[in-house]
Formats: C-alpha cells, sequence, structure tokens
C-alpha cells in the first residue's frame, strides 16, 4: 500500500503548486496522501478540492517547535510536530499560527534594522528566498553578502545572531500538541531521528529518541513517523518498538519538497491504519 503523509508544496518551502503535488500523487498510484506545509493551513483547502474523488485526503500541516531541553540531553533542541486530521478553521489553532508568523516577520524586520544601522541597508520584501515561500537567515546572509561583497564578519556575525530570536518566535511543543488537540486532531513527530539546533539539522542516536520521546509522550504526542526515507530499516523497527511501548500509532511520509534529492514521494506501508 503506498501512502504519503509528509509532503510540502510553495505554500511553504516546496517548489511545486498544491494542485500539482496533487497530480503527481495520483499518477505515483498513491493511495491517500496529507500536504504538511509549514507553520500553515494556506494550501488545505486548495489540496482536498483537488483531491475530491481521486485519492484519500489527510488535513495535515507541519510545526516548527521552539527549541527546548529534553530530560538529560545537555543541549537544547527543536523539533518538528506533524498534524493530522484537525479542523482548519479552529480558532485556537488558526490563532496560535498566525501568532507565530507575525513574530518572525517582527524578527526579520528586527534584523533588518540592525543589519541596516551596522552599514549594510537591506530590506527584508528584497530578500529572494531558496526554498519556496519560507525566508531564512541562510537567505539574508546570501543577499547581503551578494549587495555587499566586501561585508565585514561582524556583520555576518550579526545575522547568525539572530537564529537564537527565531526560534523562540516559534510555537512550543505543549502548545503545538495542545492547538492539534482542541482542532480534532493528532500530534506526530515528524522524522525522530533528526531534530534541529539554530535551524542546524542534528542526528539523533536512539537513546536520545527515546529520551525526548518519554517527555512528548507526558505532553500527549499520538504518533511517530517510522517511515522515512532516511531511516535504515533498524532505525525503524527501533522506532515501531517504540510506538508500540507507548501506545502511539505509527505514519509514513517522504517528506517530499520537489527540489533536487527531496523529490521522492511515496512510502509503501502496511501501516497508517488511524489515517486510513
Amino acid at each position: 500500500m503506498k501512502v504519503d503523509y509528509h509532503m510540502h508544496t510553495l505554500c511553504s518551502d516546496g517548489i511545486c503548486e498544491v494542485e500539482t503535488v496533487v497530480d503527481m500523487a495520483v499518477n505515483c498510484g498513491i493511495l491517500a496522501m496529507a500536504v504538511t506545509d509549514h507553520d500553515t493551513l494556506s494550501g488545505i483547502g486548495r489540496a482536498r478540492q483537488r483531491c475530491l474523488g481521486r485519492i484519500r485526503y489527510v488535513t495535515g500541516t507541519e510545526i516548527t517547535c521552539a527549541e527546548q531541553l529534553w530530560g538529560s540531553l545537555p543541549t537544547s533542541q527543536s523539533i518538528h510536530l506533524l498534524g493530522y486530521g484537525f479542523d482548519e478553521t479552529d480558532p485556537v489553532l488558526c490563532s496560535l499560527l498566525s501568532a507565530r508568523k507575525e513574530r518572525t516577520e517582527a524578527v526579520y524586520q528586527e534584523l533588518a534594522e540592525a543589519v541596516t544601522a551596522s552599514g549594510y541597508p537591506i530590506r527584508i520584501p528584497a530578500v529572494p528566498m531558496s526554498c519556496g515561500n519560507v525566508l531564512q537567515l541562510r537567505d539574508v546572509m546570501a543577499h547581503v553578502r551578494a549587495a555587499y561583497p566586501a561585508v565585514s564578519e561582524e556583520a555576518a556575525e550579526l545575522v547568525d545572531s539572530y537564529a537564537k530570536a527565531l526560534t523562540e518566535a516559534n510555537i512550543t511543543v505543549e502548545d503545538g500538541i495542545a492547538a492539534i488537540h482542541h482542532a480534532g486532531g493528532k500530534a506526530v513527530w515528524a522524522h525522530p531521528y533528526n531534530c534541529y539546533r539554530h535551524f542546524q539539522k542534528q542526528s539523533l542516536h536512539a537513546q536520545e529518541v527515546s529520551i525526548m520521546l518519554k517527555e512528548l509522550a507526558l505532553l500527549g504526542i499520538d504518533g511517530i513517523e517510522t517511515e522515512y526515507p532516511a531511516f535504515s530499516d533498524s532505525e525503524k523497527s527501533f522506532l515501531n518498538g517504540l510506538a508500540a511501548e507507548y501506545g502511539l500509532f505509527t505514519t509514513a511520509g517522504s517528506d517530499f519538497h520537489g527540489s533536487e534529492n527531496r523529490n521522492h514521494m511515496g512510502m509503501e506501508t502496511d501501516q497508517n491504519s488511524f489515517l486510513l
């Protein structure tokens, strides 16, 4: 059975329109799907309409959570939280995402003003985005270097320093799970072996995954993404064992973006009974 519950479009950091992603899924023989754009619900209506009568559709999103400390782990980490089967008009969830967007935009505006004050005038609307419609710090730095080839190291460090403010603008794991539940949905830990620190991908070991999942279970997590292209068979087996231990359901997703090295779509699985 081929499904895909983790895909991105131009509504966030993918490169394909919503309708194109749905058409590709249908052509790939996928039986059920979810578009899970980062920190937005804007493509849900379009995806549902395009899927109608063609493919099973599940409402989805992916929340980029704020960094936090986890148990005995020495450094704070940010996880991504997938939400499924929720009401996209729920006021609590919509308000949470809207506030997050406003905070993020305010941080980038503050960054632009600080970089301008340091002698390198920039405007955020003029910064080209490298990943769909999601602005990243690396985009700001690339823009500054392109506009000012002799930019000082101090200015570059200034840009990098805003990673802390940006992650603090994100939604906490606790609030994300609560909002998904309030909207009638289920919360899932995305790609558990991968998390982020200052927006740089971090690879976790099995013991670290166990420590973090123990806390997530206390916060009310409903499931974990076990079928993921980057995971080995042994890693998938370990995750499935943890899911059984905590009574969680499992999901499968390709994390399709449409870009080079992220253009695979569809996962073969006999799981995902909840979403189907």
